[in-house]
This record gives structure tokens, C-alpha cells and sequence, in this order.
């Protein structure tokens, strides 16, 4: 579960609600992932974001529902890592503010973010306040967890082919995920500044 409350209303009426019930419900639903059966996990999603979800505007509420539950599929099915990967939490305190997931290696002891962005607008690069805001979560995980640190992976779900990871002592990487390897660098280059 999120380790902050949810507000009494979701309803749709706020952008910030597709994003607060997608993480919900990946709270919910990442501890119980290695046990779902992938060919009744959406049906599961729908369950628990129908669950979250409230309001008076049946419209509103069914599409914050759905696409709550697209984004919660994409995340489990794509880019949640498998074992020995597990879940260190969800609304994850940074010490640079909260980050969406946070994971660790049961192995090796390696940690890193997971800052989701639900948006579905088409964009060619991710914006100068999203890098700030992962490099301040990814300055709080350095200080945190130390060389375990690996950064702060940037999943924008309207371009996920910018997933990219930010660390404050390197240059933002453009990764290509699997869920076997979630930090798997892309063929690309480095870009950017960790600025």
C-alpha cells in the first residue's frame, strides 16, 4: 500500500489523479506480482483501480479507470523487474522528495527509482522540471543508499522510448528496459547533463 494517504475524492476531476491511482494500485498489486497470473492481471487492475476510484460523474470516474489501469498494465507487464528484484516501497521517501517505486536487488543490495509520469501526450524529450525532480530524488538516494544507488529511472509513459535513468554522478542514460534487466542501457549514447 502507499505510505501516504489518498485523497478522499479521485474522481478525475484533478490531473493528478490518474497518476495517484496508477501508483496506488501499483502498490497494491507489485509485492503480489511473481503470484498473478499474467492472463487475469488486467481483469485484477481493473478491480482494484474500479476500487479507488469515486466521484459523482460516471464518465469521469470510468476514464480515470481505465486509464489508471492502462498505465498500471504497462508498468507491471514491462518494466516492474522480476526476482531477485523486490519491492522497498511505493510513494518512497528520498530524502529529496517522494519518488513512485523504489526497488532493490535482494543480491547485491543495489536500489533504484522509479519516478512514473501517467501523462499520454506525445513528447520528443522530457522536460527540464522531470529532470530536476528525478536528480533531486536520485541526490537523496545517493545519500541514502550510497555506491548501492543505481539512479532514478524516468518512465514517461507517453514516450517510453525516453525511459531514461538519472544519477547524479553521471550523465542521464537512455535505457531499454526488460523486466530481467530494468537498468539495461539502450544502444544510444549517453545524453544530457545531470544537471
Amino acid at each position: 500500500m502507499p505510505s501516504l494517504a489518498l485523497p478522499k475524492e479521485l474522481s478525475g476531476y484533478r490531473p493528478q489523479d490518474v497518476g495517484l491511482v496508477t501508483h496506488a494500485a501499483i502498490a497494491i498489486l507489485a509485492p503480489a506480482l511473481p503470484g498473478l497470473d499474467p492472463v487475469t492481471l488486467p481483469e485484477r487492475v481493473l478491480d482494484i483501480t474500479g476500487a479507488l476510484v469515486n466521484g459523482d460523474n460516471h464518465n469521469r470516474r470510468r476514464v480515470l479507470m481505465l486509464t489508471a489501469a492502462g498505465h498500471v498494465c504497462t508498468y507491471l507487464r514491462r518494466f516492474a523487474p522480476t526476482a531477485p528484484w523486490e519491492l522497498l516501497g511505493c510513494e518512497f521517501d528520498t530524502g529529496g522528495g517522494r519518488t513512485d517505486v523504489a526497488w532493490r536487488h535482494t543480491e547485491t543490495g543495489v536500489v533504484f527509482f522509479d519516478e512514473i509520469k501517467t501523462h499520454n501526450r506525445s513528447i520528443s524529450q522530457i522536460s527540464d522540471r522531470v529532470i530536476a525532480q528525478a536528480n533531486r530524488q536520485a541526490v537523496g538516494g545517493m545519500e541514502q543508499f550510497g555506491d548501492l544507488f543505481a539512479g532514478v529511472r524516468i518512465l514517461p509513459f507517453g514516450a517510453l522510448h525516453l525511459v531514461t535513468l538519472a544519477h547524479p554522478a553521471s550523465k542521464r542514460i537512455l535505457l531499454s528496459p526488460t523486466q530481467a534487466e530494468p537498468l539495461r542501457q539502450s544502444d544510444a549514447s549517453t545524453h544530457g547533463s545531470s544537471s
